[in-house]
């Protein structure tokens, strides 16, 4: 017979505070994982250039040399940052990283690669929890790159349910700084329409345009207006904060159109203007300028559940008609 006090905290997360009197035997296990960011599967990727120095090799046997001359390469160190801020545990993940033309991979990296090629290398993780964050840290030999940037894209693919959820991202660094993209290699459309069965949807289209014979990665961000939450999209966005949407796009071949669709839904009727800006680079070509687009839609009565105005305001029927004559007058 006795009496007895449990607690268990996660700071700013979590308290349980249980006390029990009696004779009695008890076993606890508490299991606390990640919480979501997302009420779906969705996996958050970053790539980072770390470093780019100057490293000395040793000659080989019979190079020919002059005396006192010194070989280096020039070594990019990369980070690939994959978290699961989605709902759902991912088992397994692939990932993918397309190194740029004419660089070459050192070994080794923090992770070893399940398949390794002159462009690209592949791996495979075994599963991330909510809230679980891998890194995978990899060295490249970037002496004999060329072009103006230096541009290193990542895919991931995790699974769920016997689904798969993507994302991607790209890390570019302008080798030239003299440059500057003043052609029109890159353009942007950007269109909008009621949705024929709901009308407080709205189903936008941007269409990303590369007029140039060279591959292009860009990132996509598009500023919804107040009062408009998005729905669904046909490209698994990299992030949606804030009313902010962005999407990562690394690869959109030479004269090649990437469309991304999304529905939006409209919290109340009026007048909406949003804009999309593209950032895009160069995988093997010269330095790009960011282009933009803009839309305005008038939504009208919204489906049930909807405000009406921007406060749920509305005024009172009281009868009145608007004259516009110059004494703007009232009448009953």
């Amino acid at each position: 017979m006795g009496r007895a006090r449990y607690r268990a905290v996660l700071m700013d997360e979590a308290d349980f505070d249980e006390q029990y009197e009696g004779d009695y035997s008890i076993e606890r296990r508490i299991l606390f994982t990640g919480v979501p960011k997302y009420d779906r599967p969705h996996l958050n990727v970053t790539k980072t250039l770390d470093e780019i120095v100057d490293e000395t090799l040793p000659w080989g046997y019979n190079e020919t040399h002059l005396a006192g001359e010194t070989k280096t390469r020039k070594v990019a160190t990369y980070t690939i940052t994959i978290e699961n801020d989605g709902n759902s545990a991912l088992g397994p993940i692939y990932v993918r990283d397309l190194f740029p033309p004419g660089s070459s991979f050192i070994e080794p990296s923090s992770v070893r690669p399940v398949e390794l090629t002159d462009t690209y290398g592949n791996w495979t993780l075994t599963h991330l929890s909510i809230g679980d964050v891998s890194l995978i840290t990899l060295k490249l030999d970037v002496t004999k790159y060329y072009p103006d940037e230096l541009t290193n894209r990542v895919e991931v693919w995790g699974g769920y349910n016997g689904e798969w959820v993507c994302a991607s991202n790209f890390s570019a660094l302008e080798m030239d700084w003299l440059s500057c993209g003043l052609n029109d290699t890159i353009a942007v459309k950007k269109t909008a329409e009621v949705d024929e069965t709901n009308s407080s949807i709205v189903q936008y289209r941007v269409e990303v345009v590369n007029n140039n014979d060279v591959t292009m990665v860009a990132t996509a961000t598009d500023s919804l207006p107040e009062g408009m939450v998005v729905v669904d999209s046909s490209v698994p966005f990299a992030s949606y904060e804030d009313g902010i949407i962005v999407w990562n796009l690394v690869e959109i071949g030479p004269f090649e159109t990437t469309v991304i669709e999304y529905a939006a839904q409209a919290l109340w009727s009026g007048r909406f203007e949003n804009s999309v800006e593209v950032d895009a680079r160069s995988v093997d070509g010269s330095v790009v300028r960011p282009v933009g687009a803009s839309n305005v839609i008038e939504v009208g009565e919204v489906e049930e559940g909807g405000a009406t105005s921007c406060n749920g305001w509305e005024p009172p029927e009281w009868g009145f008609v608007s004259v516009c004559d110059e004494g703007c007058e009232l009448e009953g």
